[in-house]
């Protein structure tokens, strides 16, 4: 049986005085470096996601607006297709598109995952977006064996 630590401070029994913050991560895409332009078929791993983690949120944020009419998708790569944008046309800057995580989008381990870019119509040759995340880190467990802080 592991050994559970309570580290509460006087007065609020049961109620941990620390608590764990969320990070927000990003990635900065620039559509001008896929050789060819990046296709309506195209899956580019932007960013990897921690073991025993939950993302709260996740979005796109345009930094320069591209040209065409090509939409872009955000997911994971072991989820639902389209899981946090559906199709964000990065033409405007400052444009961001975002959603809240579903309650699926909890990480275990096992299996590395990413967050992708799928380019879901058309093509997309010019254009830089920043890809961000705001993930909760739930691996509470200190390095001696069975012992658990909360």
């Amino acid at each position: 049986m592991p050994t559970v630590i309570n580290r509460s401070s006087t007065g609020t029994d049961g109620v941990p005085s620390f608590g764990i913050v969320p990070r927000l991560v990003s990635q900065v895409v620039d559509f001008s470096t896929f050789a060819g332009g990046f296709l309506a078929a195209d899956i580019a791993r932007v960013m990897a996601l921690p073991d025993n983690s939950a993302i709260l949120a996740a979005g796109v944020e345009v930094l320069t607006a591209g040209t065409g009419t090509g939409t872009i998708a955000l997911a994971d790569t072991l989820g639902t297709p389209n899981t946090f944008v559906a199709a964000a046309t990065p033409t405007t800057v400052g444009q961001m598109t975002r959603t809240a995580a579903p309650a699926a989008a909890t990480y275990t381990g096992g299996t590395q995952r990413f967050l992708t870019l799928t380019g879901a119509t058309a093509t997309r040759t010019n254009g830089v977006v920043r890809v961000w995340a705001l993930i909760l880190d739930l691996d509470t467990r200190n390095t001696t064996a069975g012992v658990y802080t909360v």
